[in-house]
């Protein structure tokens, strides 16, 4: 990604964001820990549009054809686990996890009955949802024959010096891509492996995609690897801390032969539901894909045709609250192959008002780790929401989740944000769920849209959901497929929430970074953000200097023009400002907090939210607490 002038400053955002984020250690790395850079042969694929002409015999008919991107999947739900590891606990916990809204898939392979084109003629391109009923011209539902499972339950396991590593096989995902986890332990001294939850160790493989993991998921670290590459794949582990060491694991080939295809779904939220199904070989002759939605009677719908390069397609006819059944055909030009999935989506999300993020506010994030400094532990309930009342805050933006991963990872940790949430909700603060996406597939958006509609017994929740668009290795990748896989992202969310919930987009700075929408894509993600909340940190870079008004002011009044000129319309825009020691630079002073609400205020932004509460001193809070919004 290009950044004008700014590459060793943007570097530093990084470190530092994935510092704040759990991501890295304070400070640099050691020199002789920072592993060779190793970039993903993956390449992104095309998407078709949804008006693409048809073959001549299909003229009369307007399907949508989808091209699954190269987007990569996600891993198992949120399990209970207690904060200190253990061998056998994580050995038993690992990839257990499914997912509330997915189905398994029920494979069958069998001869299915050709559609006369005087029956195309009459398939809508779109069937409403009528989770039982039909729509449109019908197809009765041929018999199915069960083919045999295709993923064996033992994990695969590989040692090298002083570090193990295992993996289950592949997994489908909605995405039409094979997904897999791998899992680091260590040796203890006695031969005997153990996790390890503070352990540094960098994942790479040969073909697909690998991204690191939250250590807290398996208690250990861990990374996802992905891939549409009908080959084995070589994962190298290297340890970096507590000591080196390495391992190497080659997961064989995903099964890619007619017999094994299979379907499966993912639900994010109540108005999206994606398909996925097995990536076929070439050498299949699969000539492409036909989707059907099937009636609680048996009877199908076609709704949509994919190319054969296509994997997966999404749903957005759903309704909230129902339950849906897919049948995917591959036409093999003869027999063909056919899969099962199904669906229940969740019921409506919240009613949410843009005044929910007006005024000001202040983000707070936490770990469920109790020995991090940012741990859950650390922050009372009641003190917290004391602290934003005294200041005049009227919303806080909470990091619920990252990637996958949901950060109330246990009860205890679930049990803190019941409190939080609660005490929130009884003083009137708008508690809006934060997430930072990491890839733009669907178990990635659907993890964000569950945590939005995170309800505690009490029925108290959040007022919106504001997603944290990032470039970087550790988010979206760089250039232009970050800037596909951001838009994507916020598309598909908007999609799942409906066109009224609060969706705030969380951008870079074009005033800090001097991007514009070549360099990432602030319009696209105007077309689906309810507001823009770019990331003003003016303080990030410049060490030992002092700010005056205009410099702050300037930044911050910019900040609002810039990213509406960007975004193509007059969006709402909310500033994210720097009240926190985020770059090694010096907190602002709380002169400088004043000036830069001032002009935020003045500049027309709805409000201005602070990064971050733990960082925030008290003269920082009285500052805050002055400035009347």
């Amino acid at each position: 990604m290009t950044v004008r002038g700014r590459r060793e400053e943007f570097a530093k955002i990084e470190q530092r964001r994935r510092e704040y984020l759990g991501d890295a250690p304070a400070g640099p790395l050691p020199r002789r820990a920072v592993p060779p850079p190793r970039r993903s042969p993956l390449r992104p694929f095309a998407r078709a549009g949804a008006g693409a002409a048809l073959a001549t015999t299909l003229a009369m008919l307007a399907f949508s054809l989808i091209v699954a991107g190269n987007d990569l999947a996600s891993g198992p739900d949120i399990t209970a686990r207690s904060t200190t590891p253990s061998r056998a606990r994580v050995a038993d916990l690992t990839f257990k996890g499914e997912r509330r809204a997915a189905v398994a898939p029920r494979v069958v392979a069998h001869v299915v009955p050709r559609l006369t084109n005087a029956q195309k003629a009459h398939v809508p391109a779109q069937a409403p949802a009528r989770p039982s009923g039909t729509a449109g011209r019908t197809a009765k539902r041929p018999l199915a024959i069960a083919a045999a499972p295709i993923r064996p339950a033992q994990p695969l396991r590989a040692t090298g010096s002083g570090i193990s590593i295992e993996a289950r096989p592949w997994q489908l995902t909605a995405d039409g891509t094979w997904r897999t986890e791998v899992v680091a332990f260590f040796d203890d001294g006695s031969g005997a492996q153990q996790p390890r939850l503070h352990a540094q160790v960098t994942f790479n493989s040969d073909r697909g995609e690998t991204v690191g993991l939250d250590p807290w998921l398996h208690q250990t670290p861990s990374a996802m690897v992905t891939t549409r590459a009908p080959a084995a794949v070589q994962v190298d582990a290297t340890a970096l801390e507590p000591s080196s060491g390495s391992a190497t694991l080659t997961l064989p080939a995903p099964p890619t032969d007619p017999a094994s295809f299979a379907a499966t779904t993912r639900v994010i939220g109540p108005h999206l539901v994606v398909v996925g199904w097995t990536p076929l070989s070439e050498g299949a002759g699969v000539r492409g894909y036909r989707v059907y939605r099937v009636s609680a009677e048996g009877a199908r719908t076609l709704i949509a045709l994919a190319s054969s390069h296509a994997h997966s397609w999404r749903d957005t006819s759903v309704a909230a609250n129902g339950a849906y059944e897919y049948d995917v055909e591959a036409d093999l030009g003869g027999r063909d192959a056919v899969a099962v999935a199904r669906a229940q989506t969740p019921v409506e999300m919240a009613d949410t008002d843009i005044g929910a993020i007006a005024g000001k506010g202040m983000f707070l994030f936490f770990s469920p780790d109790t020995s991090d400094r940012n741990s859950y532990a650390q922050f009372d309930p009641d003190e917290v929401v004391a602290q934003a009342v005294k200041a005049g805050v009227s919303d806080i933006e909470l990091r619920v989740s990252r990637g996958t991963f949901a950060e109330a990872a246990n009860p205890e940790v679930r049990a803190w944000l019941d409190r939080l949430i609660d005490a929130a909700s009884a003083a009137g603060i708008k508690l809006i769920a934060w997430s930072v996406p990491r890839r733009n597939t669907a178990d990635d958006v659907a993890e964000s849209i569950e945590m939005a509609q995170y309800r505690t017994a009490a029925g108290n929740g959040f007022a919106g959901l504001a997603l944290d668009l990032e470039p970087g290795d550790e988010y979206m990748g760089h250039g232009a497929v970050a800037r596909e896989r951001i838009a994507d992202y916020m598309e598909m969310a908007r999609q799942a929430v409906g066109p009224d919930y609060l969706l705030i987009a969380t951008v870079i700075s074009p005033r800090m970074t001097h991007f514009t929408n070549d360099d990432y894509p602030y319009s696209r993600i105007a077309r689906y953000a309810s507001v823009m909340q770019p990331m003003e940190y003016w303080h990030h870079f410049r060490a030992s200097h002092a700010y005056a008004q205009t410099d702050v002011a300037d930044n911050c009044s910019q900040a609002v023009a810039l990213t509406r000129t960007l975004a193509g319309r007059n969006v709402p825009v909310n500033v994210a400002g720097q009240s926190a020691d985020l770059g090694r630079t010096g907190a602002p002073s709380p002169a400088e907090l004043g000036w830069c609400l001032g002009a935020a205020q003045a500049a027309g932004a709805i409000g201005e939210m602070f990064f971050d509460y733990q960082g925030t001193t008290p003269q920082g809070w009285s500052a805050i607490e002055s400035y009347r919004w």
